[in-house]
């Protein structure tokens, strides 16, 4: 529970502003993200510039804000304060903690493809296999599974995926921190070629989305049949080509491997005999138990 100390200070929008910046966690033309310290808690603070108002930006902090009111993801941020000054849309967040999954600013280099930081992580105790270690990497398979079931549960998708989307507690739980990425998906759109199932931001190079997506059979083709393909799919198989391969760099010397191995090829199949997260979540179960 918030002291009213600090319940005080993050209702006055003002006060917002003379707070102590001790991360500064994204800057860039039109938005900016900061962790704030106050009164021995942190939080995180988001807002569009007054100084250089940005439409699309402000647009997209306004979406966030709306989806992290209706509680919608379990363990999301929760909505401290909003304040509406003129151009620019300022709010506070609690802090869920956690790293993320990739520490470079935008989570889109060849680094974070590779999970090079979560499976340094992972294997940074002992510097080799250990029972801890491999049940580390289970529950992250699972909380990541059970994360993209509650979009999909909710109609949602990623548009924008990238590494710094996600964080990871101590627990190894996985959370979804930027929710200015999340979509409605459609529930049946009719087709005629791919081009009528994609908007031309989707595929554009320098963004992550293509180097996870481009191997999934339906990332050149998502008319089929004369109906677009759902993207929940579409996520299971970037999931398997990013998360579940990057956690295999780890080794065969996993005593569950076979199974790591099995989710990640059924999960980069064809659209007609890919798995789903529900597959993959009850997989990482059953390992769970058995370690």
């Amino acid at each position: 529970m918030l002291s009213p100390v600090i319940i005080s200070c993050l209702y006055s929008c003002g006060n917002i502003h003379l707070q102590p910046i001790i991360q500064d966690l994204s800057h860039s033309n039109g938005k900016t993200v900061n962790r704030i310290f106050v009164n021995g808690k942190t939080f995180i603070v988001k807002s569009s510039f007054a100084a250089r108002p940005d439409p699309i930006k402000r647009e997209k902090l306004e979406k966030e804000l709306n989806i992290l009111e209706r509680k919608i993801l379990f363990g999301q941020p929760e909505v401290l304060n909003k304040c509406f000054k003129g151009e620019e849309l300022l709010y506070v967040l609690s802090d869920v903690g956690g790293d993320p999954v990739c520490g470079d600013e935008f989570g889109t280099t060849d680094a974070c493809l590779k999970l090079e930081e979560l499976n340094n992580l992972l294997v940074s105790e002992t510097k080799t296999y250990s029972v801890e270690m491999e049940r580390n990497l289970w529950r992250i398979i699972q909380s990541f599974a059970e994360l993209f079931m509650q979009l999909e549960e909710n109609n949602l998708y990623i548009d924008d995926i990238s590494g710094s989307n996600f964080v990871l507690n101590g627990n190894y739980q996985a959370h979804l921190v930027d929710l200015d990425s999340l979509e409605r998906e459609f529930e049946e759109k009719k087709c005629e070629k791919h081009a009528d199932c994609v908007s031309e931001d989707d595929y554009q190079l320098h963004k992550f989305y293509p180097r996870i997506h481009h191997s999934c059979d339906e990332f050149e083709n998502r008319c089929q049949k004369n109906i677009c393909t759902k993207n929940a799919a579409l996520h299971v198989c970037g999931f398997g080509h990013w998360i579940l391969t990057g956690l295999s760099q780890i080794g065969e010397e996993l005593d569950y491997f076979d199974e790591l191995k099995e989710i990640r090829t059924c999960s980069t199949a064809p659209l007609a005999d890919r798995c789903s997260f529900e597959d993959i979540k009850f997989t990482a179960q059953d390992v769970l138990k058995q370690i």
